[in-house]
């Protein structure tokens, strides 16, 4: 029999056939949406918008057993990391919000045990559903102990009874936390911080390049930045873009610099120290030259203006460096075509820049950007 939308009794089987139909259903959904050109930020919310928000019902009753959850992961492996390897780790970092170095990439074993545990927290109530009576009924029956008593002592069962075998075990995590936030009818909220990932020391940023200070995650995440570029300072932050040994069988190049080649390639090398993109920062410099008097230009435009538009430009000279160098070295190792010269790196940058500013005095028209001649001429 099926009951707003879940097969009952639920048995072994009836929740087979639940998540089955579930997952035959996401699969095509995140294919599609996984060839959507979007941000990490983007594609995670895309993630829970569209493809989790349709499961989370079923999930609130019965979870999904482990192998339904590892699919359920790789479709949002797929949507939000495209197929690449070179991420910080989905079960730890990537989960933190951006504030703390993460992206909020969904933590499924938590939400599914958060919610599990929740539905457990019925049997607290003073006047419990008709289920749960007859839930409680039949564990009283099979082990002589109430389910309130189980979840007191952490105890679980050995019989796969759904919902009490998750629900249980996922009591169990969190009474470990907090022996009385169970008995206060918690909301998913105030679940979810017990069980998430918490890392011992705040994760701070991998130094990068003096002209990208200041260099927290407030800034990499700043609003003025186009959000592609926050995802590649983001990837530099945590030395985690593919350079070296991780591409040696990929770039034609090997693990070489392609600038640089005898030059073991690392993300410190390609965004700070190679001779020749480094020039790159200093074409920034220059063109930042022409708004402010300072030592540091560039840093300073962000630092020391007042004016937000002035910060604005800043930060989108630095995005301008920064997609530049990804994208002369992504085009030479991945893509293998020519290595591009110092002049065509130039224009690479000048093109960038300026549809940068194009689109900016679109939107703010009193922004004080150079002209594009005296961009031009600055570098």
């Amino acid at each position: 029999m099926e009951t707003l939308g879940v097969i009952l009794p639920l048995t072994t089987a009836n929740i087979t056939t639940l998540w089955q139909n579930l997952i035959t259903k996401l699969t095509p959904l995140a294919k599609s949406l996984a060839t959507r050109s979007l941000s990490y930020r983007g594609r995670v919310l895309v993630a829970k918008s569209l493809v989790l928000s349709r499961i989370w019902y079923h999930a609130s009753i019965t979870s999904p057993p482990r192998p339904f959850r590892k699919h359920i992961r790789s479709l949002l492996m797929q949507i939000i990391w495209h197929g690449s390897n070179s991420h910080p780790p989905t079960d730890t970092t990537a989960t933190l919000p951006l504030s703390q170095g993460g992206i909020s990439f969904p933590d499924l074993d938590v939400e599914f045990d958060i919610r599990a545990a929740k539905l457990m927290t019925t049997f607290f109530n003073p006047n419990p559903p008709f289920w749960a009576r007859m839930l409680n009924h039949a564990t009283q029956t099979s082990h002589n102990r109430s389910i309130p008593f189980l979840i007191f002592n952490q105890q679980g069962t050995t019989l796969p009874l759904e919902p009490r075998w998750a629900g249980l075990n996922a009591c169990k995590r969190i009474w470990e936390k907090s022996s009385t936030i169970l008995l206060s009818n918690p909301s998913l909220p105030q679940l979810r911080p017990l069980l998430s990932y918490s890392p011992l020391n705040p994760i701070s940023p991998t130094p990068s390049h003096p002209s990208l200070t200041p260099w927290t995650w407030q800034e990499i995440f700043h609003v003025h930045r186009p959000r592609k570029v926050a995802d590649i300072m983001w990837r530099i932050a945590h030395n985690h873009i593919p350079t070296g040994t991780r591409v040696s069988t990929l770039s034609p190049d090997g693990p070489h610099c392609p600038w640089c080649p005898l030059v073991l390639n690392s993300t410190s090398h390609l965004f700070v120290s190679c001779s020749t993109l480094s020039q790159v920062w200093t074409w920034a410099d220059n063109i930042a030259r022409l708004l402010t008097n300072h030592l540091s230009p560039l840093t300073s435009l962000i630092l020391h203006s007042r004016l937000e538009n002035r910060q604005r430009i800043g930060r989108l000279i630095q995005s301008a460096v920064i997609h530049t160098i990804w994208t002369a070295y992504t085009d030479r190792a991945f893509s293998h075509k020519d290595t591009l010269s110092l002049n065509n790196i130039k224009h690479l940058f000048l093109s960038t820049l300026i549809s940068y500013r194009h689109i900016d005095l679109a939107q703010h028209s009193k922004s004080p950007w150079p002209s594009p001649i005296s961009i031009s001429k600055a570098i």
